[in-house]
């Protein structure tokens, strides 16, 4: 069979997978409480520096700050109540705002 050449996006063998080098991590997101009503802590396992970013339904930015630690606070309490998506890096997460 034909070997795989790593990053190239070509499934030269066939098998239905493509290699990459490429190590993905989990990063083990907890928000809590959720849903939430005031305050939302957003925790990593072990230190994260990254982007949070918190979306409606209707894909606008509402707020955006830095992730230096292992946690970062969120005030909700302004939000409506709803359903919004939390994006650390480039994983999402949902997140229930109910008053």
């Amino acid at each position: 069979g034909a070997l795989e050449i790593a990053d190239n996006a070509i499934d030269e063998n066939c098998d239905g997978q493509i290699e990459t080098n490429v190590v993905e991590m989990e990063m083990n997101i907890i928000i809590s409480p959720n849903p939430a009503s005031e305050m939302v802590t957003i925790s990593a396992k072990g230190f994260l520096e990254d982007k949070v970013q918190v979306f409606n339904v209707n894909g606008q930015l509402l707020m955006e700050s830095l992730f230096n630690g292992n946690s970062a606070r969120i005030d909700v309490s302004q939000f409506a109540n709803g359903l919004y998506l939390v994006k650390v890096g480039n994983q999402k997460y949902s997140m229930v705002v109910s008053h």
